[in-house]
Formats: structure tokens, C-alpha cells, sequence
């Protein structure tokens, strides 16, 4: 099998260690690209799961301070340019300390995890944040529209059934059915934000703890 110097480390889906020849230039375009939405998710995952390698001793100290503190490096290089440099990929993180402080120490960053904790991890934190933007701006506009309720509580509509004039109705009462339809809507995302609030790591890709 190939060995890399930590300097040029470019991982291990390269000619010699998985694969006999080097991947088309569009399929690395392709895997980095699929990549990159969840880099900043990665390198958060990156951080916490150094802290427990180091928290259930499977890694001495001194490594995981090392790991942390060129993480925290990275993040003055600006974390998505860092790992792009490296290939952008999911391992863009392992990648990065091999270079900077070789296997021994940043080989061992990928301890008790696999490819999938990484992909559903990444993918988790990006859904929760889309999720909890999508509450934010929700509840942004069930407040404009309680505020133009309170201001038209004497502006008169016709209220409809079945397409029909059935009874009078303000102007309020629509506003306030629509924020009645938004809490609904908050509920759901609430349901959303609960499963993707939970963290995968340790699934690995099939029986994990």
C-alpha cells in the first residue's frame, strides 16, 4: 500500500491505498461539491469528537490538545478554504491534521467513527440550521400579523362559506386565522427540529453503539 507524507496527505480514496488509478476530475468536483454545505458542520463535529477520544482514553492528552488547537488554527485559515485546500471531502478535517501534525497523532482524529457518522452528522446540523431559520421567520411574521390584527379590529369584511356571503367579519379575524395556520406550521417544524436535533454519532454504518 501507498504511504503519503503527512505534508502531501491526500487521503485514502487515492491510486495505491483504495483505488488502482486516481478518480476523474469530475467525480473529485462531484464528492467535494456534495461535501462543502456541511463543512462548518464537520469541523464542529471534528472539534467535539477530539474532546471525546480524549474524554474516554482513546487518546492521550497532549494528541487531543494538539488535534484541538489546530482545528482552532484552521478556523484563522477560515474553515471552508482550509479543508477545500485538503480536497473538501468528509475526512477534509482528518486530512488537515495529518498534514499539519502527522498520522500518528492526526490518523487517530477518525477513531470510532466512519464515513456515515460523518455524512448523517453533517447532514443533521445543516437541517437544523435551515429548521431553526425557518422558526425564526415564521414567528417573525405571526408577530406582523398579531400587530396588523390589533390595528384592524374595526375594519369589516364579509366572511365566506362555500363561496357565499355567510356572516360579517373584521379585518383582525383574517390575520388572526393566518397566524393560527403559522402556529401549526411552528408545531410541525418543532417535530422536525426534535429529529434532527438528535446526534448519530456512534451509528458508524451498521452496529455501532
Amino acid at each position: 500500500m501507498l504511504k503519503q507524507p503527512s505534508p502531501e496527505y491526500r487521503g485514502f480514496r487515492t491510486a495505491g491505498i483504495r483505488l488502482s488509478e486516481e478518480m476523474l476530475p469530475q467525480l473529485q468536483k462531484l464528492a467535494a461539491g456534495r461535501s462543502r454545505p456541511m463543512l462548518e458542520a464537520l469541523h464542529a463535529f471534528d472539534k467535539a469528537h477530539a474532546v471525546m477520544l480524549v474524554e474516554e482514553g482513546l487518546v492521550a492528552h497532549d494528541a487531543g490538545a494538539a488535534m484541538l488547537t489546530a482545528l482552532r488554527r484552521m478556523e484563522t485559515e477560515g474553515v471552508e478554504a482550509a479543508r477545500t485546500r485538503t480536497g473538501g471531502g468528509l475526512h477534509s478535517g482528518e486530512q488537515y491534521l495529518i498534514r499539519a501534525l502527522g498520522e500518528e497523532v492526526g490518523g487517530r482524529l477518525h477513531l470510532g467513527r466512519s464515513s456515515g457518522d460523518l455524512s448523517s452528522v453533517g447532514i443533521n446540523v445543516v437541517q437544523r440550521e435551515r429548521v431553526l431559520r425557518i422558526l425564526d421567520a415564521v414567528n417573525r411574521l405571526r408577530r406582523v400579523l398579531l400587530g396588523l390584527a390589533r390595528r384592524h379590529t374595526d375594519v369589516i369584511l364579509p366572511g365566506y362559506s362555500f363561496g357565499q356571503h355567510a356572516q360579517p367579519m373584521t379585518l383582525a379575524h383574517l390575520w388572526l386565522s393566518w397566524t393560527a395556520n403559522l402556529a401549526r406550521d411552528f408545531d410541525r417544524l418543532l417535530g422536525v427540529y426534535r429529529r434532527v436535533n438528535q446526534s448519530p454519532a456512534g451509528a458508524v454504518i451498521m452496529v455501532g453503539s
